[in-house]
C-alpha cells in the first residue's frame, strides 16, 4: 500500500508519550496514513533547562523527520505536545529544508509571538491547530 500521508507524534516532558499507542490504534486501518511515534524516553523537567539536553533532542527529532522523508517521499504532519512542541517547532527554525503539512500542538510551550504566518507564507506549514483550555 503506497503512504502518501505521514503523522508525526512528539510527546513531552515527564512522560513516555503513552497517547502515542492510542493514536496507532485510532488510525489503523486508514489507507494510505501512516504514523511514526517519536519517543525519547521520559524527558526529566529538569533536564530541558539545559540548553545542550533541549540541542540533543531537536537534533534526534530532526534525523527522524529526515528518515520518515526519505523513506516516504511524503512531508509530514506533525502532533506535539508540551516540550515536543518546543522540540519540533526549534527544528523547523534551524534547519530550512524542513517542513510540516499541518500542525497540531496541544499544551504548546512555545512563545506566543512565534511566526507561523512566516512559516505558512513560505510554503513550510500549510496549516496550524493550537489547541489550548484555560487551565
Amino acid at each position: 500500500m503506497a503512504i502518501d500521508r505521514v503523522l508525526l507524534s512528539i510527546h513531552g516532558v515527564e512522560t513516555e508519550g503513552e497517547w502515542q499507542e492510542e493514536i496507532d490504534r485510532s488510525f489503523k486501518g486508514i489507507a494510505g496514513l501512516a504514523h511514526e511515534g517519536y519517543k525519547y524516553g521520559k524527558f526529566h523537567f529538569w533536564k530541558a533547562t539545559y540548553s545542550a539536553a533541549r540541542d540533543s533532542e531537536i537534533l534526534a527529532f530532526t534525523k527522524k523527520w529526515d528518515e520518515v522523508y526519505r523513506d516516504t517521499g511524503v512531508v509530514p504532519s506533525v502532533i506535539a505536545h508540551s516540550f515536543g512542541t518546543y522540540v519540533a517547532c526549534r527544528a523547523l527554525l534551524r534547519y530550512p529544508a524542513m517542513a510540516f503539512d499541518h500542525v497540531i500542538l496541544c499544551g504548546s510551550i512555545l512563545d506566543c509571538d512565534f511566526d507561523w504566518p512566516s512559516m505558512v507564507a513560505n510554503g513550510r506549514v500549510q496549516a496550524v491547530l493550537n489547541e489550548s483550555c484555560r487551565r
